[in-house]
């Protein structure tokens, strides 16, 4: 069964991903959950957390630079509470290997619309390792059914390194390459050295998401003005790189996949 959790200030869970996300060392880990429910002084806080006031003190600054906590004077003490209203991206995880592949389904019901998507050759080789061959086919068939344009910026050497991970099922790379061909594609090489990140950005109308298929976690961005910042930079890189035929050389794949 799939857990999505999603993630808001006042209900913070501490696992190992979310610390990640945030970036919290143990000690402002403690800070904030000692926080969960009350504000608190100076001096109850450093009781209840239990190490020195100079390392308190440390992590206070930390947090309070980045918007998680906000301090004020009551009387002659200090109060430090957690910040109410807070944003925290959502995000997503599994204990099974179809989360991503879910939110891709999720993604490719938006009828009529752009996607905006990046994808280096190291992740495509990660998300074939991952998933069985015949699951990303669906996926392909619901972007031409829905009219779904995706602009695309991968790799130089990644159409042809994600076919060559089907030379041995050449029944399985047909369905592959019939899946990709003729669907409404904008698609942007970058030279190889550029891009080696194992993650995904997707872009929709509303929405950004931060994928890593490896590790099966997806991260969701809701802010607009985030979303807004994402998009100009895929425009950005998109402006370095060279714009290809894409069901062109799907098309010269298939000959050559008869040819052989």
């Amino acid at each position: 069964m799939t857990y999505i959790s999603s993630i808001c200030y006042h209900n913070i869970m501490f696992d190992e991903s979310t610390n990640t996300l945030l970036q919290l060392t143990p000690h402002e880990i403690k800070i904030l959950a000692c926080l969960q429910y009350s504000e608190l002084n100076i001096s109850n806080l450093a009781k209840l957390c239990k190490f020195p006031r100079t390392t308190l003190y440390t992590a206070l600054t930390s947090l309070t630079s980045r918007g998680l906590i906000e301090t004020r004077t009551q009387g002659k003490a200090r109060v430090v509470s957690r910040r109410p209203h807070m944003f925290i991206p959502k995000m997503f995880k599994t204990n099974k290997s179809l989360s991503i592949i879910e939110v891709w389904r999720d993604i490719t019901k938006l009828k009529n619309q752009r996607i905006y998507a990046i994808q280096s050759t190291a992740s495509m080789k990660e998300a074939v390792q991952r998933f069985n061959s015949g699951e990303f086919i669906p996926i392909n068939e619901l972007i031409k059914k829905n009219n779904i344009i995706i602009e695309s910026i991968l790799n130089r050497n990644h159409l042809s390194e994600y076919v060559s991970m089907y030379n041995h099922d050449s029944e399985m790379k047909k369905k592959i390459l019939d899946s990709f061909e003729n669907r409404m594609t904008d698609v942007t090489f970058v030279d190889n050295q550029y891009l080696h990140t194992k993650t995904d950005l997707v872009i929709t109308h509303n929405r950004a998401y931060l994928m890593q298929w490896k590790k099966d976690v997806c991260i969701e961005i809701e802010e607009r003005e985030i979303v807004d910042f994402l998009k100009q930079l895929f425009e950005l890189v998109q402006g370095y790189g060279k714009k290809i035929n894409f069901n062109q050389y799907v098309k010269e794949s298939k000959l050559r996949l008869v040819k052989a």
